[in-house]
């Protein structure tokens, strides 16, 4: 049981408040017991990083004096080894999928040293495809949030460098809006299927993140759209963005979540201050904006702190 489901109980029930409490401290509030935990998977994870930028960092540093079987043999044994010890060891499941996770980042290291020996002369844009379809399987078997993170990265990353290095067809606005289809169906699609489907329910940060993302893509996207030549399509990028505003802010009010209601006025806010680079004089609108978004982030904060702490926002 996490807070949505003691925030739903409590709304559709006569729970009282001494309970509600009490459910929040047993089984939301952490403990010294799970501070404990979290630093031991911390710091395993912490080694674990560190161990992986070691391998490649002893790949970059002794690159001209290993022979190239060697390179490749040693990446791949380390590779194996590392997805075995995944696959077949008795390890708690939280620290295999770290390891599948770090057997993702080699998977990197494996084609980046393969290229450089074979002179493949493969893109970026082929390099990360590559990472993208080696890793897929991993990310849809384990469900884990940090390989979740590095998927969406890499297909993100896969179509940025499409765009970029294998085709001029698409303008940057379009780009834009294909990101933000692409990352909104894919969050969309998780929440709404997370009702039914306990496969779908996404950890919180991850969440937050993704939202964060998408929201400062349609506002740097807007943003350029505003201050720069008017271009059709930014019709459809502010489209976009307010169907996005208001889906976000439903969900902010239906699940009380203060990320997703605080970083949507501060993408308005931002957006707005185009508007005004747009429309009044350049002697005047450095000092205008200035003033506009001091004032309104500050207005911002304190709303959110008011509603954070009202009766309502956390019954």
């Amino acid at each position: 049981m996490d807070r949505e489901d003691i925030y739903i109980i409590s709304r559709n029930s006569n729970w009282s408040a001494k309970n509600v409490d009490a459910a929040l401290k047993q089984h939301v509030y952490k403990d010294a017991n799970a501070w404990k935990k979290m630093l031991h998977l911390f710091f395993l994870v912490l080694a674990i990083g560190f161990t992986t930028a070691g391998i490649i960092f002893f790949f970059t540093y002794n690159w001209n004096g290993l022979n190239k079987f060697v390179k490749i043999g040693l990446i791949e044994l380390i590779l194996l080894t590392t997805v075995f010890i995944a696959l077949f060891s008795k390890m708690r499941l939280l620290i295999k999928h770290i390891l599948l996770t770090a057997a993702s980042i080699l998977v990197a290291a494996l084609f980046a040293v393969y290229g450089q020996i074979y002179q493949s002369g493969a893109t970026l844009y082929d390099f990360f495809l590559g990472w993208t379809l080696f890793v897929t399987i991993w990310v849809i078997v384990t469900n884990f949030a940090f390989l979740w993170v590095l998927f969406l990265y890499l297909v993100n990353a896969t179509f940025t460098f499409y765009v970029q290095l294998e085709t001029s067809r698409l303008s940057e606005k379009q780009a834009y809006l294909a990101v933000l289809i692409m990352n909104g169906l894919w969050l969309l699609l998780f929440l709404l299927l997370s009702k039914k489907y306990a496969y779908f329910k996404l950890v919180n940060w991850l969440k937050n993140l993704v939202f964060i993302f998408i929201v400062s893509v349609a506002t740097l996207a807007v943003w350029e759209g505003l201050v720069e030549k008017y271009e059709t399509l930014l019709i459809v990028l502010i489209a976009c963005t307010l169907v996005i505003y208001l889906l976000g802010l439903k969900y902010a009010f239906t699940h009380k979540n203060l990320i997703f209601l605080g970083i949507i006025p501060f993408s308005f806010i931002i957006i707005l201050s185009a508007v005004f680079i747009k429309v009044l004089p350049n002697e005047w609108v450095f000092l205008i904006n200035g003033v506009f978004i001091t004032v309104s982030v500050g207005y911002l904060i304190k709303y959110l702190l008011i509603i954070q702490k009202s009766e309502k926002w956390q019954s």
